[in-house]
């Protein structure tokens, strides 16, 4: 299908709609590998969240506990808040002294707030233990560094009681930290649900912490400092095509392009973009080469160019 982009009172063709749809990816089988890992493949976020379930329903099924869910579930809704004692990010305090850091608290919240439904859904829905079953569950593992996320009481009093083991606490802090990433990763995107993420081969067994080091170096420009446009388009590349070394307004990768939110829009949307509004995505491939982004001044889009010669 055709795709055109209107610029003002004018259009411009640019090539067809890709269907990412038909990229699928394999499941794990847990029976085999006992070890949670993110299996290779392209993913869209709630994809993500749904591969991520398995850890919170390991953790309920071998605290012997569903009743725990709820707890569970709270925590990572606070974690993934942007104000409170458990909040990981809190920019709720940060925007009230720096009205600049306003829209990336309106985009952690709303990305943090449909991840946590999402995460509800699927761990009602027992996702993971009609995958995979209950005997895949009760021995799976996640050997998960400590990342300092902090739990609510009832959740210290769940994990660290009787029933609790380190090797649960484990498994929910993995569940976290994997969420947590994942919100931040796609707070450069202003349609971030329909982003395409890759996992490739050696990432699976820990997941999106492969975005830890960019992710430490945006949050830092973030809460401390002032987010030029150029630090918003590194983190999104680090993301969605870490072996991408040049900046500049935007970038292709091998499932698509991404670009200003603001082209295409009116002037003053464009000023509110460079003042630290998200990118927006768009999905593109043109064959045999990409043509540099510098120079393509165009809104986001999802199409495929056509060949060229």
């Amino acid at each position: 299908m055709e795709y055109r982009i209107k610029i003002e009172d004018s259009s411009l063709r640019l090539g067809t709609r890709m269907d990412i749809e038909t990229t699928t990816f394999r499941a794990v089988d847990f029976q085999k590998k006992q070890q949670w890992e993110l299996p290779v493949g392209v993913y869209r976020a709630k994809d993500i969240v749904r591969e991520t379930s398995a850890l919170l329903e390991a953790v309920c099924s071998q605290l012997g506990d569903s009743a725990a869910a709820e707890s569970l579930l709270r925590n990572l809704q606070s974690s993934l808040g942007v104000s409170g004692r458990e909040a990981v990010l809190p920019l709720a305090l940060i925007a009230s002294e720096d009205e600049t850091k306003l829209p990336f608290l309106d985009q952690a919240q709303k990305i943090g707030n449909t991840l946590s439904n999402w995460a509800r859904e699927y761990y009602l829905e027992k996702s993971a233990w009609l995958m995979y079953g209950e005997k895949a569950l009760l021995q799976l593992v996640h050997r998960s560094q400590c990342d300092n996320h902090r739990w609510t009481p009832e959740v210290v009093s769940i994990l660290m009681g009787p029933k609790g083991s380190p090797e649960i606490m484990q498994l929910f802090n993995e569940y976290l930290h994997q969420l947590i990433l994942l919100r931040d990763a796609l707070m450069p995107f202003e349609n971030w649900e329909e982003v395409p993420i890759m996992i490739v081969e050696g990432d699976q067994a820990k997941g999106l912490r492969f975005i830890e080091p960019a992710r430490n170096r945006f949050l830092t420009e973030l809460l401390v400092k002032q987010m030029p446009h150029k630090e918003v388009v590194r983190f999104a590349q680090s993301f969605l095509s870490p072996e991408l070394s040049m900046i500049g307004y935007g970038f292709q990768y091998r499932l698509g392009m991404v670009l200003p939110a603001a082209i295409g829009k009116p002037i003053t949307a464009q000023k509110a973009y460079f003042a630290g509004i998200p990118l927006i995505y768009c999905r593109m491939r043109r064959p045999g080469g990409l043509t540099p982004l510098s120079s393509i001044m165009l809104r986001g889009i999802t199409t495929q160019l056509p060949a060229v010669g």
